[in-house]
């Protein structure tokens, strides 16, 4: 997986895992910017300083989303499995469009927000700009607020997903950090102690559209898991009509008949949604517990106390 996210690495260390929202539509009677060219090269400072005074983001969030997202790179242009680009995580895919955004908002080419860390932190603080209208058709007036867009920032499939990632970049303002950027820069961030206003998220829902075969109904193991579990009659390999491997679980009552003694992680080379539609297929053979999203959404597949066909044995 080619997740660039520091938050997607080593937020969500206790998950038990196989290995991402809201959409901008516009604001009415927002307030209006005018596109301007934006120069290549700026200095990576001089970008979050501009990029502050510019849009009214403090400088912190916007070091922190940089740091947190992309280690204050844009990785030579290369997109995320999410596509999106550079240090500030701009996406184009079928759940959000702000790199397309960002482009409008600042006059510049979408190539020169993949390709130039300067311009990418002027178009990440465009995009939080319009989140923060969207909300409130206000900027927030204290550090503090700036967590309801952040969290509608993280284009998360679920509003858990949205405050866990609103959480982590708050946790890196409150820790601060000091790194070197792609272009040599050192970019500091003082610690600070600040307490999120968590109720700046109230209208952050995450995004309507649950995968086929899913439903956000809470019958899962996994507090704040989609449920995908699938049908016994058809995937369990103790009742199925089906012949291994048209079956591809056995049912059983762990730990009280097996010991858990491990949790298996693999990735999956590829999006959460096609390894779902692959363990939705009674005649993979195969299948796993969950499934976490590269944004930290998770999918419950078979449950806890079942036995999934992923490593071979009990």
């Amino acid at each position: 997986m080619q997740r660039h996210s520091l938050f997607t690495r080593i937020g969500l260390p206790m998950m038990l895992a196989l290995v991402c929202s809201l959409v901008f539509m516009g604001l009415a009677g927002g307030t209006a910017r005018a596109a301007s060219a934006v120069s290549t090269g700026l200095p990576v400072n001089t970008a979050f300083t501009q990029a502050s005074q510019r849009f009214g983001v403090p400088v912190a969030v916007l070091k922190a989303l940089c740091y947190m997202e992309g280690r204050l790179s844009n990785h030579g242009g290369s997109p995320s499995m999410d596509n999106g680009y550079g240090c500030m995580h701009l996406v184009k895919n079928t759940q959000g469009n702000t790199l397309d955004r960002a482009a409008k908002d600042l006059g510049v080419s979408e190539q020169q927000l993949k390709s130039d860390i300067g311009t990418n932190i002027l178009g990440g603080a465009a995009v939080l700009h319009d989140y923060a209208l969207q909300s409130s058709h206000a900027l927030p007036a204290s550090l503090s607020g700036w967590y309801g867009p952040v969290a509608a920032y993280s284009n998360a499939t679920t509003r858990s997903t949205a405050l866990m990632y609103a959480d982590a970049l708050y946790k890196l303002i409150n820790r601060g950090f000091s790194a070197q950027a792609e272009t040599g820069e050192a970019v500091s961030l003082a610690a600070q102690q600040v307490r999120p206003d968590t109720t700046s998220a109230a209208s952050v829902k995450g995004a309507s559209t649950i995968p086929a075969g899913c439903s956000n109904d809470g019958k899962v193991d996994y507090p704040g898991a989609i449920d995908c579990i699938v049908d016994p009659s058809i995937f369990d390999c103790n009742i199925s009509p089906y012949n291994y491997p048209g079956c591809t679980y056995e049912d059983a009552n762990r730990p009280t008949d097996f010991s858990i003694n491990y949790v298996s992680i693999h990735d999956i080379e590829g999006t959460a949604l096609e390894a779902l539609n692959a363990f939705q297929n009674h005649n993979s053979g195969v299948s796993v517990h969950y499934i976490v999203d590269s944004d930290g959404t998770v999918y419950q597949v078979i449950h806890e106390k079942d036995i999934a066909y992923h490593i071979g044995n009990y």
